[in-house]
């Protein structure tokens, strides 16, 4: 764990004038990776502000970071306040090819028919989707506040290469070969895991916590068939869709009973869809569709009522506090 920033306050609200600042200070250093430790005796949150990674509309930051609040109390001030790590999408490579189409095969010998034209090239797999960032918080009151760290969907696999086109017979009324089949499409991306969610409170009123795996990547699209690749197999199969991510880590321990709704979810991601076959010489698209990913791995939260003193005893040892 390393701590890239510090902010140490009686009273932190957190809402775009408060993160503003943060980010402004991990640009101007560099700083793309690493721990924000926010501390405080109370943690406000306006409702109408989402932290969020993903959204620069709200605020840019220059990279993403794990998260540690440590607060007396840390509630919203009107309705639910909402942190959301999600990790950013994988990258698509729609469109793009391992190599550049084909060429056209050789020509046949005079007085044959053409030479079938090359297959086309298989394409690039999508980007594995990112994890979700890592946060703990420390409190002796948790209100009415939902942390989601989900994993992101994989990036689309890419566009199978165009097959060639058959060889040309140069004697007279001689006959083209067939064209080469369309190249297979990219597999799509897996899916990024859920990240790792930690709260250690005396009392939790109306929390939710979810981590769940990103959705496996669309499989790119076949290439299409080279001139006179006729039949039903013309075009490139689909390419097979991304696995799923799986559900994040996630661990709760607090002293009292819970009060009000407390939601904790932690699934493995849906499985990517397979792609679309490409399509032949006459139009007609192709019969062999990408095969789906398989869904991720569901993760069980560790949710725990103890002992105020080994609640305690926790708390000091995480956070390196003298006995």
């Amino acid at each position: 764990m390393s701590i890239v920033l510090t902010r140490f306050s009686e009273t932190i609200t957190l809402d775009k004038a408060f993160v503003e600042p943060l980010a402004e200070e991990l640009r101007d250093n560099n700083i793309v990776q690493g721990t924000m430790l926010l501390a405080a005796n109370e943690f406000l949150f306006d409702p109408s502000y989402v932290f969020s990674y993903n959204d620069p509309s709200l605020v840019k930051f220059p990279g993403r970071y794990d998260i540690i609040i440590v607060a007396d109390s840390f509630k919203a001030t009107a309705g639910k306040g909402k942190i959301d790590l999600t990790g950013s999408p994988g990258i698509s490579n729609t469109g793009t090819v391992t190599t550049p189409d084909p060429k056209p095969s050789e020509h046949g010998e005079p007085g044959t028919a053409g030479e079938p034209g090359d297959p086309g090239r298989p394409a690039n797999n999508g980007g594995i989707g990112f994890p979700g960032m890592n946060i703990k918080v420390y409190c002796r009151h948790l209100a009415d506040i939902e942390l989601v760290s989900n994993g992101s969907v994989g990036g689309t696999g890419g566009t199978g290469g165009r097959g060639g086109n058959g060889g040309m017979n140069t004697a007279m009324n001689g006959k083209q070969g067939a064209g080469g089949r369309g190249g297979t499409g990219g597999t799509g991306g897996r899916g990024g895991n859920g990240g790792k969610i930690e709260v250690f409170s005396n009392e939790l009123v109306n929390i939710s916590i979810i981590s769940n795996g990103g959705t496996g990547g669309t499989g790119g699209t076949g290439g299409n068939g080279g001139t006179r690749a006729t039949t039903i197999f013309g075009g490139g199969t689909g390419g097979t869709g991304g696995t799923g991510g799986n559900g994040g880590q996630i661990e709760v321990l607090f002293y009292t009973p819970l009060i009000g709704i407390f939601n904790r979810i932690s699934n493995g991601g849906g499985q990517g869809s397979g792609g679309e076959p490409g399509i032949n010489a006459k139009g007609d698209k192709g019969q062999q569709h990408g095969s789906n990913g398989s869904p991720g791995i569901n993760s069980v939260p560790d949710i725990k009522q103890t002992q105020f003193s080994e609640l305690w005893e926790r708390v000091r040892i995480e956070l390196a506090i003298p006995s």
